[in-house]
C-alpha cells in the first residue's frame, strides 16, 4: 500500500520496484562481488523526518558494519 502509487505493476513483479534479478545476475556475471543478504525498506509516507533520518543512520551503520561498499536506492 502506498497512498497516492499505483502499485499494481508492483504486485505483479516485485523486480520492476527492486531489480533483484538484474542485480543477481550482475553478481552471477562477476560484475558486482556479492549481493547482500537483506533487503531494507521503509516507508515515507506520514513518517516523521526526525524517525525518518534515525532509520537512515540505523541503516547506514549496519551496511557499514557488514562491509557493504554501495546500495540501490530505488523511489516510488
Amino acid at each position: 500500500v502506498h497512498g497516492g502509487f499505483d502499485v499494481t505493476l508492483a504486485n505483479e513483479d516485485p523486480n520492476r520496484l527492486v531489480p533483484l534479478d538484474t542485480v543477481r545476475g550482475l553478481e552471477r556475471a562477476g560484475r558486482v562481488g556479492r549481493v547482500h543478504e537483506s533487503l531494507y525498506t521503509t516507508t515515507g509516507n506520514g513518517t516523521p523526518v526526525v524517525v525518518a533520518t534515525r532509520f537512515g543512520q540505523e541503516i547506514a551503520g549496519e551496511l557499514r558494519d557488514a562491509g557493504v561498499q554501495a546500495v540501490l536506492l530505488s523511489g516510488t
